[in-house]
């Protein structure tokens, strides 16, 4: 069972200049409902894929889950044993797909969780008392076993090689290092946009389409933070807005009539009938 996931956030989330990224790739696997079905994969195959999207899904609901706080996260668990089985797998995990290096703070998260057990539990029935965050901040302040490296290394697994994770949404392999261009449709077939990958990372021209296939506007995209819009356009298919330059720039009402028009210093104004206004 290989799951499917959208070839353009898998080259979008690979940018970890944005921190949040490292999970937004692992959540494509972890909430990926889509499996490719036409490939047959041996029973050992089965379990390892098996292994690697409970893996995800284990890092992306404790990632989550632990963004208020570590204390919190332990409130999932019934029981002792439930937290000592927990971390046993993921332990286990980080011998087998190579994230060792966090194996001494899983321990320690383990044994802060069995030390506070008691307190924890208590906490987490007390939710409404007046001084409960003050009391979950002070024993928040204990805990230092963090094991936040543990995404970004199975994120780079997952970007190094795709293939032992996950498919695009045809089935097909990702190629991890593409340099071009890729469209994407609707499921009728429409364009749904157009988009440049340079060396595994959005980077150039972006079109989007409405759904009925014509361009609504074309950005310059570098990975999550920087886009830029260099021309838009009405529904109706007319130019709504065209960048010339970083100060100079151009509207259009959706009856072709300019709008406004900034060239240098000078910006003119006009009415939808062509009269000037400014």
């Amino acid at each position: 069972m290989i799951p499917k996931i959208n070839k353009y956030e898998f080259y979008l989330y690979s940018d970890f200049s944005d921190g949040d990224n490292p999970l937004n790739l692992i959540q494509l696997i972890a909430h990926s409902n889509e499996y490719v079905d036409n490939v047959i994969l041996s029973p050992a195959e089965q379990k390892i894929f098996s292994k690697r999207i409970q893996l995800c899904e284990m890092l992306f609901e404790d990632e989550w889950t632990s963004r208020n706080g570590k204390i919190p996260f332990f409130f999932e668990f019934p029981e002792r044993k439930d937290v000592e089985d927990y971390y046993k797998k993921l332990i286990l995990f980080a011998n087998e797909f190579q994230f060792e290096s966090e194996i001494p703070n899983l321990k320690k998260t383990l044994e802060f969780y069995i030390e506070n057990e008691a307190e924890i539990k208590e906490l987490g029935e007390n939710q409404e008392d007046d001084d409960w965050w003050d009391k979950t901040q002070a024993l928040e302040d204990k805990y230092n076993a963090y094991y936040s490296q543990t995404l970004e290394i199975v994120a780079n697994q997952i970007i190094k090689n795709p293939d032992n994770f996950c498919r695009d949404e045809q089935g097909n392999s990702i190629n991890p290092n593409y340099t071009g261009k890729y469209k994407e449709y609707l499921k009728n077939g429409i364009l749904k946009c157009e988009y440049s990958v340079v060396n595994g990372q959005i980077l150039g021209e972006y079109t989007e389409y409405d759904n009925d296939g014509n361009k609504r506007k074309l950005s310059f995209k570098e990975g999550c933070f920087d886009e830029e819009t260099i021309k838009s356009w009405h529904s109706n298919g007319q130019i709504e807005f065209e960048k010339i330059n970083d100060s100079d720039y151009r509207y259009w009402y959706d009856n072709g009539q300019m709008e406004m028009e900034r060239i240098s210093d000078v910006v003119k104004k006009w009415n939808r009938n062509g009269e000037q206004i400014r």
